[in-house]
């Protein structure tokens, strides 16, 4: 069936008619020139007048469906010549609106008569406003998206609801809207400020009061309110709404009776009227705690707001290198909350903003005396959400003040867990949290696999953990608040090694700060350090993989340091395990070294043989980081054989893994390789995601070791895409320090310096200072091969400090090596010394691959001074150290090896006398001939 528009050759509105058949735009009967583009659009949102036609809509249009060019430009150009034919403009539209993400609308009334005529005077009085929306006294900073969701949601919507919690900037909102639309009710805009209205039943004298009307009683005054709004095409604003809710039925009931009325509601709840169309109004996006620049702040509307109120108060004040962090971090602490961050731009007098970013801790205090006219409510922080708090009933409010001590938000289980655990809790966690949500005081948000958690702003929480306080509730509820997370973490605890690891630490990582509110809580002079003990016990695996290392052990370490007296050693033995382990990964050896054995002498005083072997694979591996090799295996193995009699396969694979490192570490490949093998088939076994990952990563830089590049990319290829399901932040830049280390070998020099750069940024957040020394030593050899000698000689040097410090003999011999091998051609005198120190080291660890790379090296080195002979034997010796452990020297060494092997063999006029079968003995004689050279 034809529309209207269809069927009527002329259009009217305003002071424009568009003549269909003629393709026409006239202006006061005055020919308005428009293309064609632009008239089609026009043509199409008169068909649809109010309503959204959407681009696609459009662009079927105006153009065929196999059109290549770039169609939504050439649509904006065109709706915006549409424009300026109009008069009309974008941002305060008042015939074509943009709907965000949508299409556009037409938005002036249709009629058939030209403006001014008799149907047009027939039309009521302007109504005169007693109560206009106030003048706003600030600038509108920060709302631009939210300013044009909410007009183009008023275009519909006839009550229009913007809830959100206490100084989210609600009323603020309302006044810059209908400021942006009352052009588009002729009969004006009428605000009514609710804050101060006692009781639902005075509601109605406020509203007459607004309209100009006389004192009547209620039945005629709502008979007079009909009469007045009746026939007007008005938008009324009622401000602040939460507490009158009961009075939602007389904004039913002036919506039914005037056709052409709006109505935009500020509350902190909606009002679940029928037809009632809610815009949640979020705090503002605050700026990411990583901003250290001014540039990165830009466009920031925490940041926006607080600049501008900053310069009200300081007109000198700006964002700089020296604030810009302690911008980022205040604006940050306080959720984005309009009303926080005005009040904290209000004391730039006093504080600095890393001064007011300090003082968040007690952000209740500092942030008050707002400006004088203010409402009371808004004059400090403390007041905004009292008023929200007093309009909760005595069970909400219990349960407020409970959930408080969650720390970084909760899952509806958690908060059942602390309602049920309180008799006095008269709401089941769902209605609780429905109902606070209904009143903004949580918000809700999706966690790990889209489970629905429930946050609080960090102002409403420090008020409710004042009033928990102040009601004396809160031991109880914090025991509550630790027994449910030493639960949650025990649960976890098994799964951490499974198939399923990558899920479960995601949900470890959702409750992290909870989980160290109660390490917190367990510690302090009124918690339970038993508690405590046993939640960092389950945790410590967590933490190294998610690089919460330096955040995890000094809880642990202070908790377990409180008097055990008369407390199980069970639990004792299980945090010492942990300490030791977190200790090994952040290099602390001696630490580690201490606890573990600890941990082993208690194990066998109980005869636990699970225990014992834990301990026994976590010394061996620290005394691997300190190439006591020969240590590292007998303990390994001893832990293997009880691994293996408690039928723990998981244990077995540590303990073999164990033996592969320090196999590898001496360059005996065949036998790390068959470690590795065993290692990972007991992984495969029982689905350790994260221990398959790690012996792949290995093995890879095993193979890459001894020349099989090749092989080394399959097993790397294998481990990260094993890993990156389970974002492991020291295992994932193992494998990227391998995948470095390879592009290098392959002579890929700038790839190999961009991944190591890139594993640079991750040690810090995963406070692993042996994996941050390695990745320093390889970037810096890279970068003396790619010919930046002083960078690759300053990371080489930072590295070889930090291996120093954590007493790894293996990697100083590997850096002093790096440093020798540079200089053999520059600085041969100094190359000679640093190889020599290398291939001691070397020697006396046991490292045989090191050894053979060293005396090649010096062959290079001392060509002219060593005899034929000798030179020949000791390259015979490095040829067999190679063959044994099946890895050949780089072909470049072993090239430049062979033609000088020809020279020296030349000048040899007898067969070479035989040397020492032992090849400790060859060794031992190589290095005291170089010695002799060097001294």
């Amino acid at each position: 069936m034809p529309s209207a528009v269809e069927n009527a050759r002329t259009i009217r509105f305003g002071l424009f008619e568009v003549n269909l058949g003629a393709g026409e735009l006239r202006r006061r009967g005055v020919r308005i020139r428009l293309q064609e583009q632009p008239f089609r659009i026009l043509e199409a949102l008169l068909e649809k007048p109010g309503r959204v036609v959407t681009r696609d809509e459009l662009r079927r249009r105006l153009w065929p469906e196999d059109a290549r060019t770039d169609l939504d430009q050439r649509l904006a150009t065109a709706v915006n010549k549409l424009r300026e034919a109009l008069g009309d403009s974008a941002s305060n539209p008042s015939y074509v609106e943009t709907v965000p993400r949508q299409g556009y609308r037409f938005l002036a009334a249709i009629g058939g008569d030209a403006p001014g005529d008799a149907a047009a005077r027939r039309k009521p009085a302007r109504l005169e406003l007693a109560a206009p929306p106030p003048a706003p006294m600030s600038t509108f900073v920060g709302r631009e998206r939210e300013l044009a969701e909410a007009a183009g949601l008023l275009v519909d919507a006839r009550l229009l609801t913007i809830t959100g919690p206490g100084g989210a900037g609600k009323t603020r909102l309302a006044i810059e809207l209908a400021r942006k639309v009352q052009d588009r009710f002729s009969d004006g805009v009428l605000f009514v400020p609710l804050a101060s209205t006692a009781s639902a039943a005075q509601v109605m004298g406020d509203l007459g009061r607004a309209l100009g009307l006389p004192t009547a009683a209620p039945e005629q005054l709502l008979h007079q309110l009909h009469e007045a709004l009746g026939r007007r095409r008005a938008l009324l604003i009622l401000d602040n709404f939460e507490h009158l809710l009961e009075a939602a039925g007389l904004v039913s009931d002036l919506l039914s009776r005037s056709a052409s009325l709006k109505v935009l509601v500020t509350s902190r709840a909606p009002l679940r009227l029928l037809g009632e169309q809610e815009y949640p109004l979020e705090p503002l996006t605050a700026p990411s705690l990583d901003a250290r620049s001014p540039e990165s702040l830009q466009g920031n509307p925490a940041v926006q707001l607080f600049v501008d109120r900053a310069q009200a108060v300081d007109p000198d004040f700006r964002v700089d290198l020296n604030n810009a962090s302690a911008v980022a971090r205040l604006c940050h602490g306080l959720d984005g909350l309009p009303l926080a961050i005005e009040l904290a731009a209000a004391r730039v007098r006093l504080f600095s903003p890393a001064a007011l970013a300090d003082r968040l801790c007690r952000r209740l205090e500092v942030l008050g005396g707002g400006n004088r006219d203010l409402p009371e409510r808004q004059r400090t922080l403390r007041r905004a959400i009292e008023w929200s708090y007093d309009l909760l009933s005595e069970p909400a409010r219990a349960v407020l003040r409970r959930l408080a001590v969650f720390d970084g938000g909760m899952t509806l289980d958690a908060a059942q867990a602390l309602c049920s655990g309180l008799a006095d809790c008269e709401l089941d966690a769902l209605d609780a949290l429905t109902s606070l949500s209904d009143q903004n005081m949580v918000q809700r948000c999706s966690g790990p696999d889209e489970e629905v958690r429930f946050t609080m702003l960090e102002s409403i929480r420090a008020f409710g953990l004042d009033r928990l306080a102040a009601e004396g509730e809160g031991p109880q509820v914090r025991r509550l608040h630790a027994e449910y997370f030493l639960r949650v973490a025990q649960e976890a605890q098994p799964h951490l090694t499974g198939p399923r690891q990558g899920e479960w630490f995601d949900r470890l990582d959702a409750d992290h700060a909870n989980f160290r509110a109660a390490l917190e809580w367990a510690g302090a002079p009124q918690g339970e350090p038993l508690l405590g003990v046993r939640l960092g016990a389950a945790l410590w695996r967590y933490w190294i993989v998610r690089g919460r290392l330096y955040e995890g052990r000094p809880l642990l370490e202070a908790l377990l340091a409180r008097p055990a007296d008369g407390q199980p050693v069970e639990p004792r033995m299980d945090a010492l395990y942990a300490i030791g382990s977190l200790c090994h990964y952040q290099g602390e050896l001696d630490q580690a070294r201490s606890a573990l054995s600890e941990c082993v002498d208690l194990a066998r005083g109980t005869s636990d043989l699970r225990r014992q072997a834990a301990a026994l694979s976590g010394l061996g591996w620290v005394h691997c980081l300190t190439s006591e090799f020969d240590a590292c295996l007998e303990l390994s193995e001893q832990a293997r054989q009880l691994f293996d009699q408690v039928g723990d396969p998981r244990g077995a694979a540590v303990a073999l893994n164990n033996c592969g490192w320090a196999a590898n570490y001496c360059g005996d490949y065949p036998a790390g390789r068959s470690y590795h093998e065993r290692s990972l088939a007991l992984r495969r076994e029982i689905g350790d995601v994260r221990g398959i990952g790690f012996t792949l990563a290995t093995w890879a830089w095993a193979e890459r070791q001894r020349g099989d590049y090749d092989r080394a990319e399959e097993l790397l290829a294998e481990s990260e895409a094993t890993l990156a399901p389970i974002d492991d932040k020291v295992l994932s830049g193992w494998a990227l320090i391998q995948r470095a280390q390879l592009a290098r070998s392959r002579g890929r020099l700038p790839e190999a310096a961009g991944l190591l750069i890139d594993a640079l940024t991750r040690w810090g957040a995963g406070g692993h200072r042996a994996l941050l020394a390695w990745t320093q030593g390889v970037l810096g050899g890279v970068l003396l091969d790619w010919g930046e000698p002083e960078r690759g000689r300053e990371l080489l040097a930072d590295a070889l400090e930090l291996w120093q410090v954590l007493r790894c003999p293996w990697a100083v011999a590997w850096l002093r090596f790096e440093q020798g091998r540079w200089m053999v051609d520059r600085q041969p005198h100094q190359a000679r010394r640093l190889l020599g120190e290398s291939l001691e080291i070397r020697v006396r660890i046991g490292d045989r691959r090191g050894v053979a790379e060293c005396l090649e090296t010096l062959l290079e080195a001392e060509r002219a001074a060593l005899a034929p002979t000798d030179w020949l034997r000791i390259h015979n010796l490095t040829q067999c150290l190679r063959d044994r452990l099946q890895c050949p020297a780089a072909p470049a060494v072993e090239q430049r090896l062979a033609v000088r092997r020809q020279g020296a063999l030349a000048q040899v006029a007898e067969p070479l006398p035989e040397g020492p079968v032992d090849d400790s003995d060859a060794i031992a004689w190589a290095v005291e001939r170089l010695q002799g050279l060097r001294g």
